[in-house]
């Protein structure tokens, strides 16, 4: 590859519990695709910046191109109005000197740019966090949620925390002692430990909490799809308030009961019991909700949007064409 003849493009999708990182070239070819612990600059602070330029550099070693060569840097990351984080981040990108290549969003953003690819429509994220972001014809554009994984309901982190506290506080009256036992098990075994106390104790005082206790969200999933009460109510309490955060949106937006596809992101609302349940919470007012969720990872977004800051000439139809190619390749 003649280097002097391609614009490289890095693309980071940072949440707070797992960060993709790409590196591809204005043809869309990908030349390297990482993953990474958490680099929201919320929930990962402190740890954060260093893991962005650790995958930076590894993306470029992977890829066989020095720094030099980066014309268009995208950070696509959680917390991204953290302003000191900020500029720990663009610190670091000094020291290499590519931080006037950089262009850093928030991780919705990033999302919104490859799953609505019309520049309308509404995209609703939910992972370790949750966000709505939506945009009208008129170009206006307004978000809903994204205060911080300990303040937004129906997040996996909340659905983690939910689940404890109900046991905590032994919801016996309302649920029967085998569907609470069963999340105590799940939680037990989760961490390893011989009991709830100790599973809780060990969850609190780890230095990565936020992920261990969202990571409980998909076995609480799962408990509600194999019948669970009291692991369903968690869920359908999850998806009102989500509900709810969409409903904000779609008001501001002006959009009517004739609007019904919204884009997904996120672990969480990819799986079909927490989808559903939101569906029916939307019901009243999107009787014909449909979802839709790109093939194209949001890493790929934020660098595109970095690479229309910085005038490269790159498509997500090209990016598009060279992923499914690789699929095909595959045999996947």
């Amino acid at each position: 590859m003649n280097l002097d003849d391609n614009y490289f493009i890095i693309g980071i999708d940072g949440g707070a519990s797992k960060t993709q990182g790409v590196l591809f070239t204005q043809t869309g070819e990908t030349l390297a695709n990482i993953m990474e612990k958490g680099t929201s600059l919320t929930a990962n602070e402190d740890s954060a910046p260093d893991r962005i330029i650790g995958l930076i550099t590894k993306l470029c070693e992977k890829a066989g191109i020095d720094f030099d060569y980066l014309d268009a840097v995208g950070l696509g990351l959680a917390g991204a109005s953290n302003e000191r984080a900020r500029d720990v981040v663009f610190g670091k990108l000094d020291n290499l000197s590519i931080s006037r290549h950089t262009l850093i969003s928030s991780d919705v953003e990033a999302a919104f740019e490859v799953n609505c690819p019309g520049n309308e429509g509404i995209l609703v994220s939910v992972g370790t966090g949750v966000i709505a972001m939506g945009r009208n014809s008129d170009g206006s554009t307004y978000r809903a949620g994204g205060l911080g994984h300990d303040k937004d309901a129906g997040s996996g982190y909340w659905i983690g925390k939910e689940a404890m506290l109900k046991i905590a506080i032994k919801e016996n009256n309302v649920y029967g002692a085998l569907e609470l036992q069963e999340l105590v098990k799940m939680i037990v075994k989760q961490t390893g430990e011989n009991d709830f106390d100790s599973a809780v104790e060990k969850i609190m005082t780890s230095e990565k909490s936020v992920f261990e206790i969202a990571s409980l969200a998909k076995e609480v999933l799962s408990l509600a799809e194999s019948g669970n009460e009291a692991a369903m109510s968690i869920i359908q309490e999850a998806t009102l308030a989500v509900s709810d955060l969409i409903l904000e949106l779609t008001h501001k937006l002006g959009f009517g009961k004739e609007f019904f596809l919204f884009s997904g992101n996120g672990s969480i609302l990819k799986n079909s019991i927490y989808r559903k349940s939101l569906s029916d919470s939307l019901k009243f007012s999107y009787p014909n909700v449909k979802w839709t969720f790109s093939i194209i990872p949001p890493a790929y977004g934020a660098g595109l949007l970095a690479a229309r800051f910085r005038d490269v000439p790159v498509t997500l139809q090209s990016i598009a064409k060279h992923l499914n190619e690789n699929h095909a390749d595959s045999g996947d």
